[in-house]
């Protein structure tokens, strides 16, 4: 404590005392998972901040701050992204309720990215299904007797755990140099189609 503009005494720990060990909490210790599937990772269980402690200026519903500690039991998580293939045998099946879009035929859409080609064409069967929404994602997983990962688990596995990096990759700002990112049709602007990543002139 300060009285009059002095330092005060300065308390110290007595040699006896004993200070807790980083992780020794018990939920901040990592629980394993179960079985896992073959096409899964099992990210096991553990704490950390949820959000994020810079302002991104987003809606209030999306808004990453303020941070909060989470505790997340073990899960597990598809090792690789949902195909056309995978979604278009589910629907052959009669097991979702919706399809996803066609590509729009105007290519300066955002649509006109669209993988899915209809139920009878398998030639993007391996590419990444996209142009799907929230419910439509929600129903694949629950044909498949799976869920969709919560926000949090995702941000845990995303953020590489306790890490809580920015990207799954680290803290490396060039982003081009490890993100997969898809050719972009969106606007005049983006013509000619991109092929490679670009750096916007605001840094994006």
């Amino acid at each position: 404590a300060c009285s009059g503009g002095a330092l005060g005494a300065i308390r110290e720990l007595s040699a006896a005392a004993t200070l807790p060990a980083p992780g020794s909490w018990p939920p901040a210790q990592a629980s394993p998972c179960g079985a896992t599937p073959d096409d899964m990772v099992c990210i096991e269980g553990g704490v950390f901040l949820l959000g994020s402690p810079h302002h991104l200026g987003l809606d209030a519903d999306l808004a990453t701050e303020p941070e909060r500690l989470t505790v997340l039991s073990p899960f597990a998580i598809d090792r690789d992204e949902m195909t056309v293939g995978r979604v278009r045998a589910l629907l052959a099946e009669g097991a979702l309720p919706a399809t996803p879009w066609t590509p729009h035929p105007d290519p300066k859409t955002p649509g006109a990215t669209c993988q899915y080609l209809g139920l009878d064409d398998p030639s993007n069967d391996e590419m990444p299904v996209n142009c799907i929404d929230h419910a439509l994602a929600a129903a694949v997983c629950a044909a498949l007797g799976r869920r969709l990962p919560t926000e949090a688990e995702w941000e845990f596995a995303a953020g590489q755990r306790d890490l809580e990096t920015p990207y799954p990759w680290g803290h490396d700002d060039d982003v081009c140099a490890h993100a997969n990112v898809g050719t972009g049709r969106y606007t005049e602007a983006y013509e000619p189609e991109t092929i490679t990543c670009r750096v916007g002139e605001d840094g994006s």
